[in-house]
């Protein structure tokens, strides 16, 4: 049977993990936790009066940071009352924990009139485009888009749509960039979340065009990869007509290989079912931001963010990526190539093995685990 502490603390989880947020939702989940045990007021306290302090509700957070006051030994007394005399001020703090992907989103929200779609003119999304430095004629052209249909489709974003963890990316970025400043003894006394929130919308469109980038450069390693897949197909269909019915095993390897290839190959044409987008934001706490290329079973790779996001000393995003932009791509591209490589290789009927069990081992061992809807 759950304790009432830990029932207490399961509603405080659900209020913290709520996405896209809610702002009623998350005040009636910290709510019911406090009905249901006193033990954890210290925390709920602690994060209503941050919430509503975050969102300039300076009444209710004077009342919670009061509360929390109460629950809370003499040592933490200093840091609430400053919090308390900035409220009553009506001066923002700077430590939101744990709201501040809520924060980000709610602020966004409102100065997007309250709604969840931002949209995006013709020109601002030309600019972006430019600061980026990526080569959009050559990019469009490869992929069969013109100019007219990706600034169509870049239009509108909806923000109920993207994942917390991006929200967190994006903050980790700014409170990155500002630690920079700090180091190099530089201060910044307009440090705001203002100019976060400003920045929100180029920072999605910037990963939106690098995304198309990358898209068409791994496409373009694919079609000329596309008659080597073709040609091990046809060289297992053959095989497989040639085996006898009695060589169980043998049929079940092929048929495994088969499958496999193709499954592959469903990768490398970004289907909806196997494939959720080729920059998957992921967070390394040890590093100051990663993101991540993830192609599975081909490519994952970790890249800095600065390739990707400079601010400038405003703290406002002026470019994307620096000379050494291209070579990323080079060494991404051939990366990509040697996976194939090695991909195929694993493939190859000169690699002969003894049963379906062995080959599993040797592919994974290979690093190549993509085997969904395979024969057991």
């Amino acid at each position: 049977m759950v304790s009432e502490r830990k029932a207490s603390w399961e509603l405080i989880q659900k209020a913290r993990d709520l996405w896209p947020p809610k702002f009623e939702t998350i005040i009636e989940f910290l709510t019911n936790a406090e009905r249901i045990s006193s033990k954890n007021n210290h925390l709920i306290y602690s994060y209503k009066a941050t919430l509503f302090h975050g969102l300039e509700k300076f009444d209710e957070a004077i009342k919670y940071w009061e509360l929390y006051m109460k629950c809370q030994d003499n040592k933490f007394h200093p840091q609430t009352k400053s919090n308390i005399k900035k409220a009553e001020k009506q001066q923002k703090i700077d430590y939101v924990y744990p709201w501040e992907d809520q924060l980000n989103y709610f602020n966004l929200k409102k100065s997007n009139n309250n709604s969840s779609i931002l949209i995006y003119d013709e020109e601002f999304i030309k600019n972006i485009m430019k600061i980026t430095r990526i080569d959009k004629s050559k990019t469009l052209k490869r992929l069969e888009i013109s100019l007219e249909e990706f600034i169509e489709n870049a239009r509108s974003c909806n923000i109920d749509e993207m994942e917390r963890q991006n929200w967190t990316w994006i903050q980790r970025i700014w409170n990155h960039r500002r630690i920079e400043f700090e180091h190099n003894g530089i201060q910044y006394s307009g440090f705001t979340s203002k100019n976060l929130i400003k920045n929100i919308p180029k920072i999605l469109l910037i990963l939106a065009c690098i995304e198309i980038d990358f898209i068409q450069m791994f496409l373009q390693v694919f079609i000329k990869s596309a008659e080597r897949f073709q040609n091990e197909l046809i060289k297992i269909e053959k095989l497989l007509d040639e085996t006898n019915e009695s060589e169980q095993e043998r049929i079940k390897l092929l048929k495994f290989k088969y499958n496999s290839i193709k499954n592959f190959m469903r990768v490398k044409k970004f289907e909806e079912e196997d494939f959720g987008g080729i920059l998957e934001p992921k967070l390394r706490w040890e590093h100051p931001c990663e993101i991540i290329i993830n192609l599975q079973p081909i490519i994952e790779i970790p890249l800095n963010y600065k390739w990707f996001i400079i601010f400038d000393d405003k703290f406002d995003v002026n470019t994307t990526t620096d000379e050494g932009y291209e070579k990323l791509k080079k060494n991404l591209k051939g990366n990509l190539e040697e996976n194939i490589d090695n991909f195929l290789n694993c493939m190859d009927e000169k690699n002969k093995f003894k049963n379906i069990n062995e080959f599993k081992k040797f592919i994974e061992k290979s690093g190549f685990m993509y085997v969904k809807n395979n024969p057991k």
